[in-house]
């Protein structure tokens, strides 16, 4: 099986076009991890997040390129550490290791509106980095409070709340059956058709959390057993409802639909980095592979513990140089 990518560009013609997207995000980025002022690194995150994971997910295309991959993965750790650090702050000041050098964080005046879209990014690569990170650590530590009002609507507002509760305990490993229920319980009522576009008035919001978030929903719900589908089947479901949403429901008037959509290009098409850290949580929790195999689930991601990425990249060395080690 291909990947789609490879459908319209023969891998290694598509290299040069990657190679290409980082040299564009090497100058962002050695600015950003050259800086000591963390409120300036996340300043600064907020303008090149979307070339990194973008260049991260292409990156995952490649074996050859996994360095590459690993230290993506940490740099968009660290600048989503900071963030939520900032967030959550309950002193004046604490401290944030970047590159192996203590870096002072203060409390802002004003907190960063930061969604539940956000966490889940933050949480998903804290998750597929290692659970034993500072991130994670930290990610306990974040509340439904923590997450941003996002729109006027009361009711999706506290849609986006049981969101992060639900995910929140599935990532923190929740074995309670009652707790796992409640949570459960709690979202199912907006899982109807139409429910999202009710309370918003927006259909594109329904689009976009019946494509892309409900198939996770269900996923949660097989890993706990409450869902008599095989574990593998809410995965495959998954993976296509991300492909139909970005071949067929993302693209506007006029653009082309089907596998000549170009959101397919979409870092979130690409590489789906939700489900990926899923994935690998399951599998912790269970103690077993899964019974499939798809170019979308990123195998050394998965199934190999990768807490050393956080050593690998805290040596002391200068970030230069470890920038210039990691992309020649």
């Amino acid at each position: 099986m291909k990947h789609h990518i490879f459908k319209y560009r023969e891998p290694e013609n598509y290299k040069p076009i990657l190679d290409f997207k980082f040299d564009s995000v090497k100058i962002a980025l050695r600015s950003l991890i050259n800086d000591t002022n963390v409120e300036h690194i996340y300043d600064k995150y907020l303008f090149i997040s979307n070339d990194i994971l973008a260049s991260l997910a292409s990156s995952t295309l490649y074996k050859d390129y996994r360095n590459k991959s690993e230290f993506l993965l940490y740099c968009i750790n660290k600048t989503n550490e900071v963030t939520w650090k900032i967030n959550t702050l309950k002193d004046e000041k604490s401290s944030i290791s970047i590159f192996g050098k203590q870096n002072v964080i203060t409390k802002p005046n004003q907190k960063r509106p930061l969604s539940f879209i956000d966490w889940l990014e933050y949480i998903s690569v804290a998750e597929i980095i290692g659970f034993n990170s500072e991130s994670s650590v930290l990610s306990r530590k974040i509340t439904p409070s923590d997450i941003s009002v996002q729109s006027d609507s009361d009711a999706f507002n506290q849609f986006h709340k049981h969101c992060f509760s639900l995910f929140n305990a599935f990532f923190q490993g929740e074995k309670t059956e009652s707790v796992q229920i409640e949570h459960l319980r709690a979202i199912e009522p907006y899982l109807e058709r139409g429910k999202i576009t009710e309370i918003t008035g927006n259909q594109y919001l329904q689009y976009y959390y019946q494509w892309l978030i409900f198939p996770l929903i269900s996923l949660i719900a097989c890993s706990w057993g409450y869902d008599n589908s095989p574990f593998e089947r809410a995965v495959e479901v998954a993976i296509q409802a991300n492909y139909e949403y970005y071949s067929m429901v993302a693209p506007e008037n006029g653009d082309e639909t089907g596998e000549n959509s170009r959101y397919l290009y979409d870092k979130h098409a690409v590489f789906h980095l939700y489900l990926n850290a899923m994935v690998k949580k399951h599998i912790a929790l269970t103690g077993k592979k899964i019974d499939f195999d798809s170019v979308y689930l990123i195998d050394w991601m998965i199934y190999e513990d990768l807490s050393y990425i956080r050593d690998k990249f805290e040596t002391g060395e200068s970030a230069s140089e470890i920038f210039d080690r990691t992309f020649p």
